[in-house]
């Protein structure tokens, strides 16, 4: 309906095999690979992506270092708040800054959110005792690190 049956891609002739195909991809792939900048994404991305599949321990976690079920779900649910919060936050900040920077707000909104993420973990983790009566204080850290480390999407996007 839309596509012209007889149209053929410029870059292919009709008669190359699969494996000169994919022995020609293979080479764009590896050309690609090589550039540094490439490189740099690539790291970021796989880097940046592990922190939040390991918050979805955070409910067990708390568990597991005495919360109650109740204090569980109520640190869960405020951490998720935080989240939202922070993503109308971060795009808000995003389109008001962007205005007098357009090609540097959005991309240093990104890095303070995912630079933030790193010590915010570590008073998380470390920082703060594991016990059950600091239920306020894990509350309040786990909401600023949703508040701050939720930016990403929404300021850049």
């Amino acid at each position: 309906m839309f596509v012209e049956k007889n149209s053929v891609n410029a870059d292919s002739s009709p008669g190359k095999s699969l494996s000169l195909e994919l022995k020609e991809f293979l080479e764009e792939a590896k050309s690609v690979m090589k550039i540094p900048s490439f490189q740099i994404l690539i790291a970021q991305g796989v880097s940046g992506s592990f922190p939040w599949p390991a918050l979805a321990f955070t409910p067990m976690w708390l568990e597991l270092i005495g919360f109650t079920h109740k204090e569980t779900t109520f640190l869960w649910s405020m951490f998720q708040v935080a989240c939202s919060i922070g993503g109308l936050f971060g795009g808000k900040m995003g389109d008001i800054l962007s205005i007098r920077l357009p090609n540097l707000v959005r991309i240093i909104l990104s890095q303070i959110s995912a630079g933030s993420f790193i010590p915010l973990a570590w008073i998380l983790m470390f920082g703060l005792p594991d016990d059950p009566s600091t239920a306020l204080k894990h509350g309040l850290t786990l909401f600023i690190i949703g508040l701050f480390t939720s930016w990403n999407v929404a300021a850049t996007n």
